[in-house]
């Protein structure tokens, strides 16, 4: 897929959005776009999202077990997310693909996830991409846009004997809550970069001085 389509015509300014949206192809889709601009190189950048990606962080919900992918800059994490709500529990059961591009002005990284609910056919599924761009007027700047959608696999082998109760439910119930998830990490990284670059433009500028 060409980045660039992901990200055409978005700004540099630092944003953040999460919405539900309804896609003529995915159908129900949970969205999360974010923008940093950081005051790094986007190598550094690009370490500090790939270490947010692919090393699980604390959570009580959440089993996981990461191993080193088969490709160059790869990995793959199979984890287990227990998603709790006042009528259900629900148990999420994922398979993760991440994936790093490295080009002369740019990083790419692409993280795919492939989620099945616990005794049930219907799959979400979850792609992000990670763009971190060198600026075009201070290399030791750059720009981290993150794009990710997560939907219910229309293509997937379940979903044709699927009850349309539990299509509906997994839809409007399960994708919602798996959505907060989504808005918590995308966050997360968003204030991850500020933080970390920001010591790092401090030590920088002490080292120059």
């Amino acid at each position: 897929m060409e980045s660039d389509s992901v990200f055409q015509g978005a700004s540099n300014a630092i944003s953040f959005s999460n919405q539900m949206k309804h896609d003529k192809v995915r159908g129900m889709t949970a969205e999360a776009l974010s923008t940093t601009p950081v005051l790094c190189p986007m190598e550094v950048a690009a370490d500090i999202c790939w270490k947010d990606l692919s090393i699980p962080r604390p959570c009580p919900e959440k089993w996981a077990r990461c191993m080193k992918g088969s490709q160059p800059h790869s990995h793959e994490k199979n984890w287990i997310l227990t998603l709790q709500c006042q009528s259900y529990v629900k148990q999420v059961k994922g398979v993760q693909f991440l994936r790093k591009y490295i080009e002369p002005n740019r990083i790419v990284i692409i993280k795919t996830d492939l989620m099945t609910l616990n005794n049930e056919e219907l799959q979400f599924r979850d792609q992000t991409w990670t763009i971190i761009s060198r600026s075009e007027t201070d290399p030791n700047t750059s720009v981290v846009h993150v794009c990710e959608h997560m939907y219910l696999d229309q293509q997937a082998g379940g979903i044709s004997s699927a009850r349309p109760e539990d299509v509906a439910y997994a839809q409007n119930v399960v994708l919602k809550n798996l959505n907060w998830k989504l808005r918590e990490h995308t966050m997360h990284l968003q204030d991850t970069l500020i933080e970390e670059t920001q010591n790092y433009g401090m030590v920088s500028a002490v080292v120059g001085f």
